[in-house]
């Protein structure tokens, strides 16, 4: 097993393996290609995230119309289908059945 040591020349100590390789400025590169990396896979995460969440206003949901009237009137809802909720008959005025 050899070990390297930095030798003194002139009284001036020479950089190790390490130091001469963060010398060279690899490591620099390196990095600066992972936050780029980084960065190009957040931009298109987010052209994705607006593309799913923007297409839904241009590919709409079904539309349903519906009559509604009371004593021989009517009208005419069309509308999309947003959620539905059960109720007892008692809390609908003039409710037969």
């Amino acid at each position: 097993m050899s070990t390297h040591v930095s030798k003194s020349v002139n009284g001036q100590r020479q950089p190790g393996v390490i130091g001469a390789w963060f010398k060279s400025g690899t490591p620099w590169i390196w990095m600066n290609a992972g936050a780029i990396s980084i960065a190009m896979i957040a931009v298109a995460g987010l052209l994705g995230l607006i593309l799913v969440r923007g297409m839904s206003q241009f590919w709409p949901a079904p539309v349903y119309q519906i009559e509604v009237g009371t004593n021989g009137s009517s009208r005419t809802i069309i509308a999309e289908f947003v959620e539905s909720e059960t109720i007892p008959s008692e809390q609908v005025p003039d409710f037969e059945t």
